[in-house]
């Protein structure tokens, strides 16, 4: 009886309970880090952003 009721119900086994905590726990701290970089990016609103520097390909100035 207690089966039949669980087999209807939509539940996660603890395994993928825990992948998904870590996948939140991971966005979280992708979104914190992200915010932090905004911010000290709207701080400085006068520094241009280095739009070519990951690459080492120097920016194109625009007309």
């Amino acid at each position: 009886m207690m089966a039949q009721a669980f087999a209807r119900m939509d539940i996660l086994t603890r395994e993928e309970f825990d992948v998904q905590a870590q996948l939140l726990e991971r966005a979280l701290n992708r979104i914190a880090a992200l915010e932090s970089r905004v911010q000290a990016l709207e701080g400085r609103p006068d520094t241009p952003l280095q739009t070519g520097s990951s690459t080492g390909v120097p920016p194109v100035d625009t007309p």
